[in-house]
């Protein structure tokens, strides 16, 4: 039967791992010169103008500056309001609002002004106007007047009393207020109230060369004197609000996703790693949006979200996948490049067609979005690859013996270092505070082939390749990951596979000594007495059995025992506590010879039995 054909890679991921392989470092430096050439462009600058939000057609401009030209631009226009219980009251504070506004006009602030006040004043505004009106008309100034009005009426064929009314106006002693009739109330712009509590009147303003309107809305609506509406300050407030919203939304978000990549990796060196790529996304986007002149604008903003987020995920992708395959060029590792790829390429294919779109909002968003994924995308091919494979090189164990078992903790440590989290802090604690890796090294001498049944994550066995560096360790773990684990902690010098007792470890040469720490309690009793037995056919004459397990005392397993007898029934694992005596029972009836049984540690309630072949069971063999 012919061999089967290889399977052909996808021209698609063959290029993508061209893009993500070649290069190596050069990439990552061409990348860090990249940042530092947008760093000096990449200040932001934040526009928002709503107006500049909008998009209309040349048809609807040239009605606009039609509209213009004929009414004025009434969207610059400043809008009062005032309230009051009667007209009377109404005219009380549009006598004192006249006074103000007049000056406002003399200043520059305002270019034109009309309010009710100035036809048809209030008593004191309309006494004060009475005695300007008088003082203005002296008698001489009147003589005058007459004189001059009569010459010229009569030239021009007016009656002699043609003016009478004006003489009768100008000589008149007694000031008499006038109310405003109520034909004009809508032309003034004065209602009643919705619920007719009151009365209110609305005045329209034109800002002049001068006008400020944070300003006249400090010196007017704040202080209570008038309602002030300016359509232009209300738009600069309201965007800058936005903005100020969503710049403080995505700096939260920002660092949320900062805080949940440390405690998902639990380890600052992947957490700061992972941020590199949006690191430079931010740099090199606002750098480019600065070149080409384009501010940063309300949509920028809200789609900056979308941004940090995309971009965390790819980086995401990239370290988890190195942290699990730790190889760049393993296949699992290759078909996630492709997945990241074709996901973000997708990505900036419709925020780049959007980019193009003739609304100005979709078009800013769409350029944002385009840079911002991008370079995101650009910097988890170009930056991530080159820093994980060198954070990502395996611990080397020693060619030779340590000088001191001080350094050995710390060395076992730096074998899971940038590892999931469950297996890092697993090595971290046990060897600061399990007393076995101390208690362990008393049993074992110079073995070469260790046999480790129940390997975990493989700390016991990294220890002690570290301790022996001419030791080989050979294991079996039911749990697949830890079983990868381990098998990836001890490398060369040996191999964990999956499975579990009573299957045992293939071993090139009968093992020197047989490891089953914390493992004899979750096998049943045909299990355990099945799996002594294939030892004992195994080992030699000179092999240690060495077993840590917690005993069943006559006070029970402890509080301690109880917890983790709880945990054990809660993921589906029933616990066998045994006592000495049981153990010891077993042991020998299988073929062992006990050498030595000690407690490990001091209350912890864990016992050490180390045993041998007998020897008459190895004459019988």
């Amino acid at each position: 039967m012919p061999p089967a054909r290889r399977q052909r890679r996808l021209p698609v991921q063959v290029v993508v791992n061209r893009l993500f392989l070649a290069g190596g470092k050069k990439k990552a430096y061409a990348a860090l010169a990249l940042t530092l050439f947008m760093v000096y462009f990449a200040k932001p600058e934040f526009h928002v103008d709503l107006k500049a939000m909008n998009t209309i057609t040349e048809e609807t401009k040239a009605a606009e500056a039609l509209v213009t030209s004929v009414w004025g631009n009434v969207f610059t226009r400043i809008f009062l309001a005032v309230e009051g219980e009667s007209i009377e009251d109404l005219r009380k504070t549009g006598d004192r609002l006249a006074g103000l506004l007049e000056r406002e006009v003399a200043s520059g602030t305002l270019s034109s002004v009309f309010i009710p006040s100035m036809i048809f004043p209030g008593e004191e505004r309309g006494k004060e106007n009475f005695r300007a009106w008088k003082a203005f008309w002296n008698r001489k100034r009147v003589a005058q007047f007459k004189k001059s009005m009569d010459a010229a009426s009569s030239d021009l064929g007016f009656a002699p009393n043609a003016f009478a009314p004006f003489y009768s106006a100008i000589n008149t002693r007694n000031y008499d207020t006038k109310d405003i009739p109520e034909a004009f109330f809508a032309l003034f712009g004065i209602a009643r109230n919705r619920d007719g509590s009151g009365w209110v009147q609305f005045s329209t303003l034109t800002p002049g060369a001068n006008y400020d309107g944070e300003a006249f809305y400090a010196s007017y609506g704040a202080k209570g004197i008038a309602r002030v509406f300016d359509p232009n300050l209300f738009s600069e407030r309201l965007g800058r609000y936005l903005s100020s919203t969503f710049q403080k939304m995505a700096l939260i978000i920002g660092l949320s996703a900062v805080i949940l990549l440390f405690l998902f990796f639990m380890d600052i060196k992947l957490t700061l790693i992972t941020l590199l790529p949006i690191i430079f996304s931010l740099i090199c986007t606002l750098g480019t949006l600065k070149l080409v002149g384009h501010p940063l604008d309300i949509p920028g903003l809200m789609l900056s979200i979308v941004v940090i987020g995309m971009g965390i995920d790819y980086s995401i992708f990239f370290v988890r996948s190195y942290q699990r395959y730790a190889c760049e060029n393993s296949e699992p590792l290759g078909l996630i490049r492709l997945t990241v790829f074709m996901a973000g390429a997708s990505t900036i294919i419709g925020f780049g067609t959007l980019s193009l779109a003739d609304h100005s909002m979709l078009k800013s968003a769409g350029l944002t979005s385009f840079l911002g994924i991008s370079y995101s995308l650009i910097g988890a091919f170009v930056i991530l690859p080159p820093v994980l494979e060198t954070l990502f090189v395996p611990a080397q164990f020693p060619d030779r013996a340590r000088t001191g078992a001080g350094k050995i903790p710390a060395n076992v440590v730096k074998k899971y270092r940038h590892l999931e989290v469950s297996p890092r802090l697993s090595a971290r604690f046990r060897t600061s505070f399990d007393p076995m890796f101390v208690e362990l090294q008393h049993f074992l001498k110079t073995p070469g082939i260790i046999m480790d049944i129940g390997s975990g994550y493989g700390v016991p066995a990294a220890w002690l390749l570290e301790l022996f560096p001419e030791s080989r360790v050979f294991g079996i773990e039911p749990g697949y990951e830890k079983a990868r684990i381990s098998n990836r902690v001890v490398g060369d010098r040996g191999s964990i596979i999956q499975g579990s007792a009573p299957d045992l470890p293939v071993v090139p040469d009968p093992a020197d000594a047989v490891l089953m720490i914390d493992v004899i309690q979750y096998l049943a009793d045909d299990q355990l007495k099945l799996t002594l037995e294939r030892l004992c056919r195994q080992l030699g004459n000179e092999s240690l059995l060495i077993i840590r397990t917690k005993v069943c005392l006559e006070k029970g397993i402890g509080l301690p025992g109880l917890f983790k007898n709880i945990g054990s029934r809660a993921f589906g694992t029933k616990p066998h506590y045994r006592s000495v005596h049981e153990i010891r029972t077993t042991l020998i009836e299988t073929g062992f010879e006990i050498q030595t049984v000690e407690p490990s540690g001091k209350g912890r309630g864990k016992t050490w039995f180390v045993a041998q072949i007998r020897r008459n069971r190895i004459n019988m063999s």
